[in-house]
């Protein structure tokens, strides 16, 4: 009142329709006065990434296996129109009721999971943690346990809503991994895993379909995390986004499996990328990354650049520019949390990266920059820039995906 602008409630979801003040949304419109001018197109700040819940959803595609997002509908209706890609099957949500969130969602999950299991041909269920249950409280791995003591395969993913995807994926992968590890044999097996890729975090795949035809040819199987759980130990786990590193390198440092962290761009890369390949394999341990090292390189290009995603790609991508003579390369990676800045801090050359939080962060790394590799959700905040498209479905979504 004191400001004099006009400030109303929406109350929404299964606890605000309990409210007395109660509306739906078109009598709530009602209350507003008439629009008037419009809307500045312009980028004032960052868009909102996409949620631990959604990446990890995207992730997991484990075959005849269900994901449960364990959230009211609403929640699960806003990840599923923005984040999730429109090709994900067997995603599901329980149905809950005003008691439920007092008393806690286990038992109505549980309930609504063996039901679900009896009426559909699934092996297994991975619960995923979203805001709801993080505000409440919930025993998400009691849960998971009790449909493995059915025979059934399950896992909880501790997502909170709040939280990035790539934070949200990185600590998925580990969960994966370390779960996993139990199952394993000893002995190592014919096949390379791939860690990092989702349709939404990964990109095209087609960029690294040189790398998967040469393990082929060595006579490997490749299989991803998150798609297929493995019996027997990989020869080598291949990080390909910055989301894999942590499982990569738990994995190489408690069972000894051999890690390479690259996303290789340009013959030179994929060169070394095999040979790096060869030499772990061989020796059966040790670990390689792909990062900018040689400083002896002629600078011939003036140009600077700005590579503007995720930390592993963009390290690839600008790794081939720096051999081709670009001296003026800077790389940024968006943190929305102090737990995203530490991956991207820890990730190959991290301490070159410059970690933005906000438009205003960016600023800096856009006033020193010829051409911008990015996003094209970005384009607006580099008019007057050279853009060059990356899309990163961590700020777009599955926009990304179609681009």
């Amino acid at each position: 009142e004191e400001t004099g602008k006009l400030v109303r409630c929406f109350y929404r979801g299964p606890l605000g329709k309990e409210e007395k003040e109660y509306v739906d949304a078109d009598t709530f419109m009602q209350g507003f006065p008439e629009e008037k001018g419009a809307i500045e197109k312009r980028m004032h700040q960052l868009p909102v990434p996409i949620s631990d819940g959604a990446a990890i959803s995207d992730w997991m595609r484990w075959k005849n296996h269900g994901n449960v997002l364990v959230t009211p509908a609403g929640c699960r209706s806003c990840m599923s129109d923005l984040d999730m890609t429109e090709d994900q099957q067997q995603v599901y949500y329980p149905e809950t009721t005003t008691s439920d969130f007092v008393f806690g969602l286990e038992g109505t999950t549980e309930k609504q999971a063996r039901t679900l299991l009896a009426q559909e041909p699934l092996n297994g269920l991975s619960f995923i943690g979203t805001a709801v249950p993080a505000f409440m409280g919930m025993d998400g791995d009691a849960l998971a346990d009790s449909l493995c003591e059915m025979g059934h395969q399950s896992l909880y993913f501790d997502a909170d809503g709040f939280h990035d995807g790539l934070y949200g994926l990185s600590q998925a992968e580990l969960t994966w991994a370390r779960h996993g590890a139990n199952g394993m044999t000893k002995e190592k097996g014919k096949v390379v895993q791939i860690l990092g890729y989702s349709p939404l975090l990964g990109g095209d795949l087609r960029a690294i379909d040189e790398g998967i035809s040469f393990l082929k040819s060595l006579g490997y199987e490749v299989v991803f995390d998150g798609e297929t759980p493995l019996i027997e130990k990989p020869v080598l786990n291949w990080v390909i986004s910055t989301a894999g590193i942590a499982a990569g390198r738990w994995m190489e440092a408690h069972l000894g499996i051999p890690l390479l962290i690259a996303y290789p761009v340009g013959d030179h890369a994929w060169n070394t990328w095999k040979k790096n390949v060869t030499d772990l394999i061989e020796a059966g341990m040790g670990k390689r990354q792909l990062q900018i090292h040689r400083m002896d390189i002629p600078k011939t290009k003036e140009e600077k650049l700005l590579f503007v995603g995720d930390p592993v790609q963009i390290m690839g991508k600008a790794h081939n520019y720096w051999h081709e003579g670009y001296g003026n390369i800077t790389l940024a990676s968006l943190a929305w949390s102090k737990e995203t800045a530490s991956i991207i801090r820890n990730a190959p050359g991290g301490e070159r990266f410059q970690i933005f939080h906000s438009l205003e962060e960016l600023w800096m790394a856009k006033e020193g920059a010829d051409t911008v590799f990015c996003d094209p959700i970005l384009f607006p905040f580099f008019a007057g820039k050279k853009c060059i498209a990356r899309p990163w479905g961590l700020l777009s979504g599955r926009r990304a995906v179609h681009r």
